[in-house]
């Protein structure tokens, strides 16, 4: 089936409608996920019985681990496990100069939607990449056609498009996308029910009023990504929940206002976690978060 064309210059206001969640009529608690980057030294199988003994009813798939396990064997564990897949990561990267590189991204993109479906991943997080040589305006286009082809593809199968921003500190040369606006402006663009923004508060959470925005682009929000820092020099200095100076529980607080109802899904990338007791940090984790959500 051919896919519509969307043209750029249609600037009639798109409004998006929230994504209905696999876990709304859920209690509050039991909408934490654990992304399996947290625990990065278990391999996948691991990782969802060690998840699913902590009390723990959804996993936020790395496409390495389930990769390297097996697309077939994973569903099945999950099956077993009873386990949730809030997501699955990553795909992305599409400006390329090469335009063999270009479209190998969308194939790769789609092929992970096939994934999440296979694995009944409520969203793909798909980051979109810096600009290569384009100009920002064709490197936009570029991006915006590739997720709206990620978005068509994901809509056969029930799945989010959760777009995921990198804090500029970050996202090395070439990057354009590096403000919370910019990223609503592309996703207002691609003009698509089945794309919004995964909110990764290590990456957002320095945005000027965050907190105060929240009701603004609650709309947009497919899934909320924790994590806590300090003063970061790059992507892996990440720490517990409240040990940090993000935004943490003032974030939850604010969401669960506005009536978010998706997952929350921990994601603590650091060789200092890395190297702990991943069932310590997994309880504790879960202590903080419902002592926020009790409140």
């Amino acid at each position: 089936m051919a896919r519509d064309k969307r043209s750029l210059a249609d600037r009639r206001p798109f409004h998006p409608i929230p994504a209905p969640s696999i876990c709304d009529s859920w209690p509050t608690h039991q909408r934490l996920a654990v992304h399996q980057t947290t625990t990065h030294r278990w391999d996948f199988e691991t990782d969802l019985h060690e998840y699913r003994d902590a009390g723990i009813q959804t996993v936020g798939a790395w496409r390495y681990k389930v990769e390297d396990y097996g697309v077939d064997d994973a569903r099945e564990l999950l099956k077993q496990t009873g386990l949730r897949v809030s997501s699955l990561s990553w795909a992305g990267g599409f400006a390329f100069n090469d335009p063999e590189a270009h479209q190998a991204a969308i194939v790769d993109g789609l092929e992970a939607v096939q994934t999440a479906a296979s694995l009944g991943a409520a969203n793909l997080i798909v980051i979109p990449g810096n600009r290569g040589g384009y100009t920002p305006n064709h490197a936009r286009k570029l991006i915006i056609d590739a997720i709206q082809q990620l978005g068509d593809a994901a809509a056969l199968h029930g799945i989010q498009i959760a777009i995921q921003p990198v804090d500029p500190k970050f996202a090395g040369d070439g990057f354009f996308l590096d403000t919370l606006d910019k990223y609503l402006d592309l996703l207002r663009d691609c003009r698509h029910p089945n794309v919004g923004l995964n909110l990764d508060l290590f990456h957002l959470g320095r945005t000027p009023c965050l907190i105060q925005r929240v009701s603004e682009i609650i709309p947009w929000v497919r899934l909320v990504q924790l994590s806590d820092s300090c003063e970061p020099r790059s992507d892996l200095d990440r720490c517990q929940l409240g040990e940090g100076t993000l935004p943490v529980d003032q974030l939850i607080e604010a969401l669960e206002v506005a009536d978010y109802r998706g997952f929350y899904e921990v994601c603590l990338m650091s060789p200092a976690i890395w190297n702990g007791d991943y069932r310590q940090i997994l309880s504790q984790a879960q202590r903080h978060f419902r002592s926020v959500v009790a409140h």
